[in-house]
């Protein structure tokens, strides 16, 4: 029998300690089956991205086949050494935390090296809180499972038994919650044991510690998409950085509409910055299906604002870094922007371009950049987006453009519309044009005074018909 103290146990491979036991204080028994021992102290983390740990750990050695049940007496005082049978070497302890990226998991770890000198950590009862100063965003206990550390740094899943999530401004549900961690700052994939067995988990790339909700939907309340609440469903990620609390998503799905017309974004990517008032954020896609002339896989973008404010932050999803900005008028939004759209108003004037889609109301409203305007016979391209040599009348090219679209009692779509550009005078032969023009038509029978403002920039588009420039009626 041994009492020893200031004990140092390093765990890693040949070239680095990713854990350093010290101060060892405790007591080893000798025995010809094999060398039994307990020691308290503290850990110390060299793990690359910077991993650090909080409390007091025990280090526990049983190489003899038995349970080992002794007293020690160690400066002065009895010390018990009750061990499991072995063999095992670990380092573990209860309610003691791990510090990254800004956020605590709160638990049970143990740690135990590996032939191949990486090292692996059991966890358990594991919890993890994000919140601002004001508000808890998301709350998660029971957390268990493991994590590897190696010269790459340090990467790992735990499943969770309980789940408490809190949306200003709207409502979450879920089929699945995940605590994931990656020091690397490069995509993963690796198998880890949630209790059922080994799963595949794909990293993307860190460093983090999030939380993952799986099989999510996210209802918004103050935006409405038609006449209902806004909806995003995929799977989400929670994390806080530099006090922000941000929500990465992938595999999206949303409602859309378009025109007055509905579809579904599918297939997105996107980010969210909480609030204690709310979400604001962004989400870019596919459309599934069509939607008048557009066809299924076109490129769709999602702004969404129920913050009632203005917002200003960068998420960081990956390697990529998306920017969510929105201005003070901005603070009520569900903007959807397509490229590649045509427009026909009445028959008359048909628009081609990348638009962007609000609703105000009853109404809805779209505004374009470097759009094409065509007034007259034609369409003014083919289906293959080059120029309809037979269409005669009036082109405006590089035109920007707003739309305020209402639909009357009987059905009808009725527009407001005001646009500026380049003007060409299209198949009459003689008669040239050069110059800019404007063009300002309103079908509507109410005054209009609707602004929106194009995605990521301070440039708008302003559509205003006051009450003496509105139509009769008849």
């Amino acid at each position: 029998k041994v009492a020893v103290d200031s004990v140092v146990l390093r765990l890693g491979d040949t070239n680095d300690d990713f854990v350093r036991f010290e101060n060892g204080t405790g007591a080893f028994l000798f025995q010809n089956t094999g060398v039994a021992g307990q020691l308290d102290g503290d850990i110390a983390l060299d793990i690359p991205g910077g991993v650090r740990s909080s409390g007091s750990f025990r280090l526990q050695l049983n190489t003899t086949g038995a349970a080992v049940n002794e007293i020690f007496e160690l400066n002065g005082s009895p010390l018990a050494l009750e061990l499991q049978a072995g063999p095992y070497l670990r380092v573990a302890g209860t309610e003691v935390g791990l510090e990254f990226a800004g956020q605590t998991l709160e638990g049970s770890f143990s740690f135990a090296q590996l032939s191949d000198g990486t090292v692996r950590v059991k966890a358990s009862n594991v919890a993890l809180s994000i919140a601002s100063s004001t508000t808890t965003f998301a709350n998660v206990t029971g957390g268990a499972g493991d994590f590897l550390i190696d010269d790459a740094g340090m990467l790992g899943v735990l499943s969770v038994q309980n789940a408490v999530f809190v949306v200003p401004a709207g409502s979450l549900t879920f089929e699945e919650v995940r605590i994931e961690l990656n020091t690397r700052q490069v995509a993963v994939s690796s198998e880890f044991d949630l209790g059922d067995g080994p799963v595949a988990v794909e990293f993307s790339a860190g460093p983090y510690v999030r939380t993952a909700v799986l099989g999510a939907r996210l209802t918004l309340d103050d935006v409405l998409v038609g006449d209902v609440a806004a909806e995003l469903a995929g799977d989400f990620y929670f994390d806080q950085s530099g006090g922000v609390i941000r929500l990465a998503m992938t595999n999206v799905r949303s409602r859309v509409e378009v025109d007055g017309e509905g579809g579904e974004l599918v297939n997105g990517i996107g980010a969210l910055v909480m609030t204690s008032d709310g979400v604001a954020g962004l989400v870019e896609g596919r459309l599934s299906g069509s939607i008048g002339e557009l066809e299924a896989e076109t490129t769709i973008y999602v702004r969404i604002n129920n913050t009632g404010g203005p917002v200003n932050e960068v998420v960081r999803f990956g390697e990529r870094e998306i920017t969510v900005i929105f201005s003070a008028s901005e603070g009520r939004l569900f903007q959807v922007t397509l490229d590649g759209l045509s427009l026909n108003v009445a028959d008359v004037v048909s628009i081609e371009g990348s638009f962007t889609f609000v609703s105000s109301g009853d109404l809805q409203v779209s505004a374009g950049q470097d759009v094409t305007i065509f007034i007259g016979d034609g369409p003014a391209s083919n289906a293959d987006g080059t120029r309809n040599e037979n269409a005669r009348g009036l082109r405006i090219n590089d035109a920007t453009v707003g739309i305020v679209k209402s639909t009357s009692e009987s059905g009808e779509a009725l527009y407001a519309v005001d646009a500026i550009g380049t003007l060409e005078v299209v198949g009459l032969s003689g008669v040239t044009f050069t110059g800019s023009v404007r063009v300002r038509i309103n079908m509507l029978t109410q005054s209009v005074d609707e602004v929106v403002v194009f995605p990521n920039s301070d440039e708008s588009v302003k559509v205003n018909f006051s009450s003496a420039e509105i139509a009769n009626g008849t």
